[in-house]
């Protein structure tokens, strides 16, 4: 597995190249026993299930996606993906660190607080009857 879940429920990624920040991977949720562990992280995550269904936490909130819908998950929330009936799902998942944004840069700390900070959304499902989420 390439996360860890520490005591206060932050995860540390084992991204995929060593000095870029950017995690890729596909996974199954029955690898997880149906449910990964609530956590959170600085990073930006973007989920696509490509088969089956599961259910997403974010911040309190629980929605349902089926294949061709993902989320986008915003940094420093709260979040897991789980299956209470145990059915699987096929799924990517995305993360990418505040870094390639330029967030160690005045001006990407500002676009980074403005566009991902505490104040703004705390996910956006994706689907495709949503044009420009295809």
């Amino acid at each position: 597995m390439a996360l860890e879940v520490f005591s206060d429920m932050s995860e540390r990624l084992h991204y995929n190249l060593p000095g870029f920040p950017v995690y890729a991977r596909k996974g199954d949720l029955r690898y997880f026993n149906y449910a990964a562990a609530c956590h959170w992280h600085p990073d930006l995550e973007f989920i696509l299930i490509i088969d089956g269904g599961m259910d997403y936490f974010v911040n309190g909130q629980i929605l349902h996606m089926g294949k061709g819908e993902g989320i986008f998950v915003n940094s420093k929330r709260l979040h897991y993906g789980f299956s209470d009936n145990r059915s699987d799902c096929s799924f990517i998942c995305v993360v990418v660190h505040p870094d390639v944004l330029g967030e160690n840069t005045p001006s990407g700390r500002t676009f980074f607080q403005l566009k991902f900070g505490s104040e703004t959304e705390d996910y956006i499902l994706l689907t495709a009857k949503t044009q420009w989420q295809k």
